[in-house]
């Protein structure tokens, strides 16, 4: 055998090993939520003090992330060239931003549950195809792992995103406030007791939810029921949703 013949096995089995380690994956469980990164990323600690932090970094990139029961929204991690998808992501919405701007954003929000909202970012990132991968691996006790509305990146939107802040304030603010009963109910306790789609119906289509029994109710006892709310978009509605249900 010469050398020549030696010597192709070897380098097909270097490229092979070269291959493979590029796209080896690993889970990293981080208690409350677990994601998938590519090999050689490794858990940040970072303290927080009324809520979960912490982060992940391969050396080259890092992010970082907060849990708890705040609500923040996507519009304030921005600049010029921000774009946004509202998003599936293992059976939970999602508010993802990326930047075409040098020195690439990334963000991406989740409201978990009624109580937690999940921000994940990073800032001058060199691989910002392999943070969105990332970020849609993220899995929760509440994920549905085989519900995923995966938004290709060049049908992100370079807009401005969905205030839900401001659509609370123009369409619910003057009969509703979270915590005390003004001309209308206290919303809180109204999302405690119906779920995200009954809220969407309610937004949607009132019709479809008008002979419920708490519905009737409630127009009985307040003597009026909540203007109409169909010309907003799906995103508005999910969005002013998630406002209600962390707040």
């Amino acid at each position: 055998m010469n050398s020549r013949s030696i010597l192709i096995p070897v380098l097909l089995l270097f490229v092979a090993v070269a291959c493979n380690s590029t796209t080896e994956k690993q889970t990293l469980d981080f208690g409350v939520f677990k994601l998938t990164t590519p090999a050689g990323w490794k858990k940040v600690k970072r303290q927080g003090i009324d809520t979960y932090v912490g982060g992940l970094t391969d050396g080259v990139d890092t992010l970082h992330f907060g849990y708890g029961h705040y609500y923040e929204e996507i519009g304030q991690f921005t600049d010029e060239k921000m774009k946004y998808a509202a998003d599936t992501v293992n059976g939970l919405r999602a508010n993802i931003g990326l930047s075409q701007a040098p020195g690439h954003l990334a963000v991406m929000m989740i409201a978990v549950n009624r109580e937690d909202q999940f921000i994940i970012d990073g800032t001058d990132l060199k691989q910002p195809d392999v943070v969105l991968d990332i970020f849609r691996s993220v899995v929760f006790e509440e994920s549905n792992v085989s519900k995923n509305r995966i938004t290709p990146v060049d049908s992100f939107i370079l807009r401005a995103p969905v205030s839900a802040k401001g659509l609370f304030r123009i369409n619910c603010a003057s009969c509703h406030s979270f915590h005390k009963q003004l001309t209308g109910p206290v919303l809180t306790e109204r999302v405690n007791v119906r779920n995200d789609q009954w809220l969407y119906d309610f937004l949607r289509d009132r019709a479809s939810v008008r002979t419920d029994t708490g519905q009737v109710r409630l127009k009985k006892e307040y003597g009026f029921e909540c203007p109409d709310f169909s010309t907003m978009s799906e995103e508005e509605r999910w969005a002013l949703i998630d406002y209600i249900k962390v707040k």
